[in-house]
């Protein structure tokens, strides 16, 4: 979810500690929370289960949305990706490393995935550590 809508649904549900809360919600859903996930939660529910409450709204908010952003991204977002590419290296086959379009192709192929590599390096990271967390076994209760 963009930061500025997270920030201004932590603002008016008075949530001091959504985000925790909301990864301390999903992780005792998938029955993977961890000890400090589960103090968390219970001192939440001691003074008040106003906190939970909000932060299971936002999770049945947040999943949806990286649910259309995931198709979003396949939708849109690989196929521009893989037109600039070929038009990248059109440019640099047709004319020539050395020509105005090839230096072009080239600065367009860098701009375009020397970030998206730096992006996909961090979300394959991320994804590894999510894996090995759902693989292990879960914690005693």
């Amino acid at each position: 979810m963009r930061t500025d809508v997270y920030a201004l649904f932590a603002l008016a549900t008075r949530s001091r500690n959504l985000w925790a809360t909301k990864g301390a919600v999903a992780r005792r859903l998938l029955r993977r929370a961890t000890p400090a996930d589960r103090e968390l939660l219970e001192l939440l529910a001691a003074s008040g289960s106003r906190e939970v409450r909000w932060a299971t709204v936002y999770l049945a908010l947040d999943v949806p949305g990286i649910a259309w952003a995931t198709w979003y991204l396949v939708a849109y977002g690989v196929p521009s990706i893989a037109r600039i590419a070929q038009l990248s290296v059109g440019a640099v086959g047709a004319d020539g490393l050395l020509s105005l379009s090839g230096v072009g192709g080239v600065l367009a192929l860098a701009l375009r995935f020397g970030p998206l590599g730096w992006t996909m390096w961090g979300v394959a990271r991320n994804a590894a550590r999510v894996g090995r967390t759902v693989r292990r076994p879960a914690p005693a209760q």
